[in-house]
């Protein structure tokens, strides 16, 4: 009996700790972005008060799965909406390997001409998959449920597209929730940062995600000034070979009392944002369809209508 009863306790410490991690997971009517720790890339993942799940780029390698397989719900094997920032390595290689185990729901890029196999398998296996695919551009809006996406930048369509350089064609995004804000800048640098100055955008974000890892190539004066974050993210690996954060880039955001996390001193990182933060609002259950308001069209996973489907270019091999 003495054992049983010690068994039965085993069990019943084993399913609380289970149950505790698995509403450790769920947002519980909360915004929750986790910055993952992916070495030196980016790879942010934003789930939403309504549970729908978005992510922003893939890390350089497959430990993307890892940070995933931690922080998403038991057996969650759906990814709402994709981002792909721009296609270099570190920002792409983890998104592959999210394609090939989970279920896609739409994904968003800015189409940029661009020379690289692992480009290339991303590109392959969405249209083996018939994912609805789409080209992202400014002042125009993606919703899903309260979360409200802008995009800055690219200001016009960069599909097929060649660039000299890569990283200015990272697709830059702010997240509005209920007051409060979000930028998302990629390894847009300073070249994209005076061009989104010149245009007037609302930039005003309580939170920055610092461009290209903390690099002196991105966070002008200028564009932090306009931004007044009151946190950076940087994401970045420990003791990489770039030197990132570089020392111009916090100096610049201590100058202007900006508090600073990074992955490579913090691990993962995890942002809660409350519909009481600011207003008290009451969040009311919205559909998870995602919405695209730029031309007043929507875009329903249900019954996708996108605007126009994605030219594959350049052309993929056979």
């Amino acid at each position: 009996m003495t054992k049983f009863l010690g068994f039965f306790i085993s069990i019943l410490t084993i399913f609380s700790v289970l149950f505790s991690v698995h509403l450790w997971r769920l947002p519980r009517g909360r915004l929750m972005i986790d910055f993952l720790n992916v070495g030196q890339g980016d790879a942010i993942l934003i789930t939403t008060p309504d549970q729908n799940h978005i992510l922003i780029d893939g890390g350089p390698d497959q430990s993307l799965l890892t940070q995933l397989g931690e922080v998403l719900p038991f057996l969650q094997k759906n990814i709402d909406f994709m981002v792909l920032t721009h296609p270099h390595a570190d920002h792409i290689f983890g998104l592959v390997e999210i394609l090939k185990r989970y279920q896609v729901k739409a994904i968003l890029f800015s189409g940029v001409n661009y020379s690289n196999p692992i480009y290339d398998e991303f590109l392959r296996i969405i249209q083996s998959q018939n994912i609805p695919l789409y080209v992202a551009r400014a002042n125009e809006d993606w919703q899903l449920g309260a979360i409200n996406l802008d995009i800055v930048y690219p200001l016009k369509s960069l599909l097929g597209i060649s660039m000299e350089n890569i990283n200015n064609a990272s697709v830059v995004i702010r997240l509005g929730y209920k007051g409060n804000h979000v930028l998302f800048t990629g390894d847009a640098e300073s070249q994209v940062e005076n061009e989104i100055l010149k245009v007037g955008f609302n930039l005003q974000a309580e939170v920055l995600k610092a461009g290209h890892h903390g690099s002196k190539t991105a966070s002008g004066e200028d564009f932090l000034d306009k931004v007044k974050p009151s946190l950076a993210i940087i994401q970045c690996g420990k003791d990489n070979s770039f030197g990132h954060p570089h020392t111009e880039t916090l100096n610049k955001l201590t100058k202007r009392d900006v508090s600073i996390k990074s992955n490579d001193q913090n691990g993962r990182i995890r942002i809660t944002i409350s519909s009481l933060q600011k207003k008290n609002h009451v969040i009311k259950k919205q559909s998870s369809n995602i919405m695209f308001k730029g031309r007043g069209e929507v875009v329903s996973q249900r019954s996708p209508k996108p605007l126009s489907r994605v030219r594959f270019l350049p052309p993929l091999p056979d």
